[in-house]
């Protein structure tokens, strides 16, 4: 009897330890997956998982008695926690951080930039494009006096540090030149739009209104401030081509690819989809404030006016900008202040026929 009980009692030791790592690596697996898609894809919640691990704990360890149930209880607690951790790991340093304050100034005009002046146009361009912003300053500024506006080119830093001292060299002569203290480039035009819409809200809040536009965007000058013009001073409002219920995208291949741990929804919120859009003042500047309230996310349009703009709850109106690549009635019979095109040469043509010379309209 010795013999056939002494050697059992190993292997059933050795089945039992191999049946509890089978068991905590399935609740990790499980649970961990489950909590994936809880935190990120549903609610967003990076701590919602945590709640739950406690509730099935607590609910175990009270519910059973004897000490080996307790002593199960601790062990799913301690499975639930390292799946959440485990799993949630490479997820958690993914998620998109929030920002802090705007990035710091390096150059900026002086003081009353804006005093007196009726309209501020914010013009986008990259740090080494100082032909774009002359020719924008000799065809769009020779109207700023007629309509009382003044024009701020924000940027950020160049790699190349010829490139900064070039732009140095052209704010003393022009000093309409915000620098900001981050790497101009495509994927950071979230912080080239944080960065205007604090010096607005500091040094810009006595204007009317605000108008940001790409440099691939001609103007009607007229009619586009004949329409500032007209815009509710004290509404929350931003003022361009809103759209709803866009599908992120999920295909990675796709330029404009998106994870669920940058952005767990389906569909984006209502955001201004064109180059050019307006506010007040104020409305920038509760855009600004609300910034670092959310998760920051690449794409300028979605971030900047619409996750953004729905944390501020702005509200969207209409602007009427035509963007038919192939056809400019709508342009030059004034029903659109603007026409989006896909070539900067083509928008100052077009600027130069509405504006200045209309025997030069194209064909």
């Amino acid at each position: 009897m010795i013999l056939k009980n002494g050697p059992v009692k190993p292997v059933q030791g050795y089945y039992k330890f191999l049946g509890v790592v089978a068991a905590f690596v399935v609740v990790v697996v499980a649970v961990g997956v489950v909590g994936r898609w809880v935190t990120f894809r549903r609610f967003r919640l990076p701590r919602s998982l945590d709640v739950f691990c406690l509730a099935v704990a607590f609910g175990l360890t009270t519910a059973m008695k004897s000490k080996a149930y307790f002593r199960s209880s601790l062990f799913v607690l301690a499975s639930l926690f390292i799946a959440r951790y485990f799993f949630a790991l490479k997820t958690r340093i993914l998620l998109p951080l929030k920002l802090g304050e705007a990035p710091s100034v390096i150059l900026a005009p002086p003081s009353g930039f804006c005093n007196s002046r009726r309209y501020l146009v914010i013009l986008i361009t990259r740090v080494q494009e100082p032909e774009k912003r002359r020719r924008f300053m000799t065809t769009y500024g020779r109207f700023s006096e007629l309509h009382n506006f003044t024009v701020l080119f924000p940027v950020g830093l160049s790699k190349d540090e010829e490139v900064n001292s070039a732009l140095g060299r052209e704010h003393e002569a022009h000093a309409n030149i915000l620098q900001t203290n981050f790497v101009d480039s495509y994927r950071n035009l979230t912080l080239k739009s944080y960065s205007w819409a604090n010096y607005v809200r500091k040094n810009c809040t006595s204007v009317k209104a605000v108008l940001k536009i790409d440099d691939d965007v001609a103007l009607n000058v007229k009619e586009v401030f004949k329409y500032l013009d007209d815009i509710d001073p004290n509404g929350n409002i931003l003022y361009c081509n809103p759209v709803k219920r866009v599908a992120v995208e999920r295909e990675k291949r796709n330029m404009w690819y998106v994870s669920f741990e940058q952005y767990p929804h389906e569909f984006y919120p209502e955001y201004c989809l064109s180059p050019i859009y307006a506010g007040t003042p104020g409305t920038f500047a509760k855009l600004y404030n609300a910034t670092t309230a959310v998760n920051h996310f690449w794409i300028d349009d979605v971030f900047s006016t619409g996750v953004v703009g729905l944390e501020a709850g702005v509200s969207f109106r209409w602007m009427p900008i035509s963007k038919n690549f192939s056809n400019f009635q709508s342009f030059f019979n004034g029903s659109a202040v603007a026409q989006y095109v896909k070539e900067m040469d083509v928008a100052w043509a077009l600027f130069v026929a509405m504006n200045i010379d209309p025997t030069r309209i194209l064909e």
